[in-house]
């Protein structure tokens, strides 16, 4: 069983700051595929997701913070861990650091 890179929050805003978002966009697509050959799955590319992110801009955050929630308890599921669905705080979150930056 594939065992997902600890990244630290602090580090990814840090580095994403310095980056100017590059950072974030790795990221994305590196936290998209650990998860996902975690679960065995690969129902979207990881390289897909930083696409959209692109395209889209952060509206597709939103998205990719619901698919990567449900993927989170998936994954505490799998280990037998107690499933804490934290997708609403995420989707929240970004919604809050939009409307601040607005």
């Amino acid at each position: 069983m594939h065992v997902p890179k600890k990244r630290s929050p602090a580090w990814v805003l840090i580095l994403s700051i310095i980056t100017c978002g590059i950072y974030y966009l790795y990221w994305v697509y590196a936290t998209s595929k650990d998860v996902d050959e975690f679960l065995g799955e690969s129902d979207i590319p990881p390289i897909v997701h930083v696409l959209l992110f692109l395209v889209t801009g952060s509206l597709y955050g939103y998205f990719w913070d619901f698919i990567i929630g449900q993927k989170i308890v998936k994954m505490q599921r799998k280990v037998g861990l107690p499933e804490k669905d934290n997708t609403l705080i995420c989707i929240g979150l970004d919604i809050l650091l939009m409307a601040s930056l607005f």
